[in-house]
């Protein structure tokens, strides 16, 4: 009988087999999901996999404990009063139709927002609104279309099995190594074994061969499968050379067994499946290493404020915080944990790093907030409910880790597509050469040319050389996010400088006020009010009245910051002269008001910011790399230092944080690679546009999440030389490109002349990677130590 493949699946089908017209599906299950598909104009699901529905069968998990809010929280990540996300372990993914059809997911139901997939951890982030689909219908979706989550202990269950995998690999092949290099070892020497007068060479090539299936089979699925789901896309990878490697070392060793031509070389093919798992588990531990050092405290802030049972205001560390502790968070302020908000009235919290979506949502007292929002306009505080470790702002980083950047793939795919094309060439070439006079040889060299001609190095050199600067990086105070960061400081063309808390340091000097008719309780709810917020000119006002033995007067978490115009509390007002409201004219060059009532209570002239440590040596440097702009949210100061440095065309004052990013965009139209440097508070937009964004911080509190890198402030003079450094770096890369290169041009040269026998090509291979690892990670920390670059973090 003819049995009919499943349309959806690929099994075939048997007793229970459903026909229709030109499809047929093995179970319900399969008709159900196609025609869902199908309906939802997705078909071409099929068209990016032969074996696209594989394992994908209608599944009869039962999630209605989902509806209990109780019993979903902990697989909630985030929530608000639309948007809820999630993580998801998927494990039925298996291909990149999977991930296509996932990241299509919102076709199939209007409530899903955003869906992103980890491939290598088969996991899937989902962002979908709450009013038009709950987490136990999402599931219940996922399901039906064959991609049913694991929760609970079957979480924990798959969260090692990767790593674990790669390790039985690794330790299947390096067995059979040993044992085939045990039964090759007189053939190494020249020798054969005799005894009765039989020799045993013949025995020992059929127990190589009974040991080598398995470990093709096993420890080299996952790179000839990989290449064949790459040839049925129609695209490259870097293991379609390296199967091509395998299969004609299996190949040409199994003929000569079977033929009794030859013992094989199978000592060969287990090598180099060996050294190549090796190499992948390096990397592995590379990337594991580098996401270890690169954890929460290297970008987000290092320090919140408690209040203490007294009433007073500590630092405390973020991973001192505990559950129940009391967090004071100013307007600007990043949420470090995830708490219960304590407020007389309602506040606003800005989601925007999580949702995309910039409207504030409005909490009030007692509502749960997440970490990774922000303070919009009034300070509030937060009861710690979670650890930093496990709240959503570690999250937030951790979602970008564990599987290759697209710079990453896209590099060595493109590379990998040339390459194979050349070894085919190539192969071929040295196969037609040598036929006609000595077929045997010509065999021999072409099955050279694939075994040795390996990308393996290619693919090594971006994640060690790129990983190693985002270190280096680091240990000077210059925290970058990702290594496409690397990539878009090489074409910079502007610099934009913010001014206040950027070229200038944030504490201001202020003198005696032009005009003051304000007593001791007025200072004193004006002090608490500047408290409560983190803009330069508050926290000079601030210092001022310190300095005047003036202490704050003990109000509750309700001052509202108008962002770029000042503070109100109830009655008072301070800022800008039209935001206080005033009733009567001000002094003359008044540039700070304090209003109660629209009353005059004391008026400030400019404050003067002292440009911070090493601006010139910055400008002076960057001047010779692109062009400099300055914008500003201040009033224009009456002597501009940096004008030597900075055209005074190219210096904007009183602009929005709405106009700083428009300023972007503009020079972005014209072609433009723009970095934006600003303090985090006014410069999110600007930050977020700009194609590299960083954000200088002086205690690491001020950061925002829509910056590329973080500068330390006391790394700021040296600012210059670590974007020549990282542009000097990427000579790394090229070099570790040419030495992998080499490597295959060496070993190609006595390919094709038939003189490069498997196992010194096998050899061959480990030894390049070993060099390009050596290259990428010692390359870059010793060009680091001859710049001497000198910054407090590299000292700690």
């Amino acid at each position: 009988m003819n049995q009919l493949a499943c349309t959806h699946c690929g099994e075939p089908c048997l007793e229970d087999q459903i026909v229709e017209t030109d499809v047929q599906f093995c179970c319900s299950g399969c008709q159900t999901v196609y025609h869902i598909l199908k309906d939802n104009g997705l078909s071409d699901f099929y068209r990016l996999d032969n074996a696209a529905g594989q394992s994908q069968r209608n599944n009869s998990t039962d999630y209605s404990w989902l509806s209990v809010p109780e019993l979903q929280a902990p697989f909630i990540q985030f929530q608000d009063d639309q948007h809820t996300r999630v993580q998801l372990d998927l494990p039925a993914i298996h291909c990149t139709s999977c991930i296509w059809l996932l990241e299509h997911l919102n076709r199939l139901h209007e409530g899903v927002s955003s869906v992103q997939v980890n491939f290598g951890l088969k996991r899937a982030t989902i962002l979908f609104r709450q009013a038009k689909i709950s987490i136990q219908e999402l599931s219940e979706l996922l399901a039906k279309i064959g991609y049913p989550p694991l929760y609970r202990s079957d979480h924990d269950q798959t969260q090692s099995l990767p790593n674990r995998r790669l390790l039985y690999q690794i330790g299947l092949a390096g067995f059979v190594f040993g044992n085939i290099m045990l039964f090759s070892f007189p053939e190494y020497l020249g020798l054969g074994i005799d005894l009765a007068g039989e020799r045993f060479e013949q025995l020992f090539g059929y127990l190589n061969l009974i040991l080598i299936i398995p470990v093709l089979l096993y420890s080299g699925r996952d790179y000839l499968l990989a290449a064949y789901r790459a040839l049925s896309q129609g695209v490259a990878t870097v293991d379609l050379p390296i199967s091509l490697g395998i299969m004609a070392l299996f190949g040409r060793s199994a003929y000569e067994v079977l033929s009794q031509s030859g013992p094989g070389y199978f000592d060969s093919l287990a090598g180099l499946l060996f050294f190549l798992l090796i190499g992948k588990w390096f990397q592995s531990r590379t990337f594991s290493r580098l996401s270890f050092d690169r954890d929460y405290r290297a970008y987000f802030p290092v320090a919140a404020r408690r209040k203490e049972s007294n009433g007073q205001l500590t630092p405390v560390a973020l991973d001192r915080i505990q559950i129940g502790d009391r967090l004071q968070l100013r307007p600007g302020d990043l949420i470090p944990v995830d708490g219960i908000l304590s407020a007389q009235q309602q506040v606003g919290v800005d989601y925007s790093f999580v949702t995309g979506e910039s409207a504030p949502q409005l909490r009030q007292d007692g509502d749960l907030i997440y970490a990774g929002g922000r303070a919009t306009q009034q300070a509030f505080e937060v009861v710690a409910t979670k650890a930093v470790e496990q709240s959503y702002l570690l999250q937030l980083w951790r979602d970008q880790e564990g599987a290759p950047s697209s710079l990453e793939q896209n590099l060595t795919d493109r590379a990998s597509k040339y390459f194979t094309l050349a070894v085919v060439i190539i192969g071929l070439a040295t196969l037609a050469y040598w036929w006609p006079s000595d077929p045997a040889k010509a065999a021999y060299a072409a099955t050279s040319v694939l075994i040795i001609a390996c990308p393996c190095a290619l693919a090594l050199a971006i994640p060690f050389t790129y990983g190693a600067i985002i270190r280096v990086m680091g240990r000077y105070g210059f925290y970058l996010r990702s290594v496409q960061v690397i990539e878009k400081i090489q074409g910079l063309q502007h610099f934009i400088f913010d001014k206040t808390g950027t070229l200038c340091l944030s504490q201001a000097s202020t003198s005696a006020p032009l005009q003051a008719k304000w007593n001791e309780q007025d200072q004193a709810i004006v002090l608490a009010m500047c408290l409560q917020s983190k803009h330069p000119k508050s926290q000079t006002l601030a210092s001022y009245l310190v300095n005047q033995s003036i202490h704050p007067a003990p109000i509750e978490s309700v001052v509202t910051e108008s962002i770029g115009q000042g503070l109100s509390f109830q009655e008072y007002r301070l800022g800008q002269p039209a935001f206080c409201q005033l009733q009567e004219a001000t002094p003359q060059n008044a540039k700070l008001c304090v209003a109660k009532n629209g009353q005059l209570l004391a008026a400030f002239g400019a404050m003067s910011n002292q440009l911070r440590p090493g601006w010139e040596q910055v400008l002076e440097q960057l001047s010779t790399n692109g062009e400099l702009h300055l914008l500003s949210g201040d009033y224009q100061p009456s002597t501009q230092d940096w004008s030597d440095q900075i055209p005074l065309g190219n210096c904007h004052f009183e602009q929005s944080p709405f106009a700083k990013r428009a300023y972007v965009s503009a020079l972005q139209k014209g072609g433009k690679k723009v970095a934006m440097l600003g303090d985090g508070l006014n410069d999110a937009g600007a930050l977020n546009t700009a194609d590299v964004g960083i954000a200088i911080s002086e205690d690491q509190s001020s950061f925002s999440p829509a910056s590329d890198a973080i500068l330390a402030a006391s790394s700021f003079p040296q600012f210059a030389d670590l974007l020549g450094f990282i542009k000097r770096c990427r000579w790394m890369l090229y070099l570790a490109f040419a030495v992998a290169i080499a490597y295959n041009i060496i070993g190609l040269s006595f390919a094709v002349q038939g003189e490069l026998s498997p196992v010194i090509a096998a050899i061959l291979m480990p030894l390049s990677s070993i060099s390009i690892v050596l290259i990428g990670l010692g390359g870059v920390y010793l060009m680091a130590w001859f710049s001497r670059l000198k910054t407090d973090q590299w000292k700690k």
